[in-house]
């Protein structure tokens, strides 16, 4: 059996990365995306501020607003993300079994596990149907109240 093209140019790359001294450093990774992280924060700070301004409203008003927006939606999105999770188990449950009813790599089973996963589809959508609406639309008439109420940007 003659090695790919592929396997040789990936057996060069690791012979020369490790020849020329490069290892993992995990803590650099992770360093990096906190790093990310604050770069991306920093940003969607600055984009609200500029917003702000062109909406002619002062910002530290409008991220009480948000502050207050996040406050009321947040149950709202935590029992539908309960109810995904739900479906998530359930679909998780669902596979084990199919595995244990039948063979690797048999029809059956992979019949099984695409019903399972058409079920938790239609699970996930249920949730997404279900979430309550009226009180979505509450928090955003609340938000929009509260923008409407906060003084003019200072120049």
């Amino acid at each position: 059996m003659r090695p790919t093209s592929a396997a040789i140019g990936l057996g060069f790359v690791l012979f020369a990365a490790t020849a020329w001294g490069f290892t993992r450093n995990p803590q650099c990774v992770k360093d990096g995306a906190k790093e990310k992280q604050a770069c991306v924060d920093t940003c969607k700070e600055n984009f609200q501020a500029a917003k702000d301004t062109c909406w002619n409203v002062e910002h530290s008003c409008m991220d009480a607003c948000r502050a207050g927006r996040d406050l009321c939606v947040a149950p709202i999105y935590a029992a539908l993300q309960a109810c995904i999770d739900g479906c998530k188990a359930t679909l998780e449950s669902a596979k084990t079994d199919c595995r244990a009813m039948y063979g690797d790599g048999t029809p059956e089973r992979d019949q099984c596990i695409d019903l399972a996963q058409l079920t938790a589809f239609s699970c996930r959508d249920t949730c997404w149907e279900n979430r309550d609406k009226a009180a979505l639309k509450t928090c955003r008439n609340l938000f929009l109240s509260c923008r409407k109420a906060c003084p003019p940007a200072a120049n």
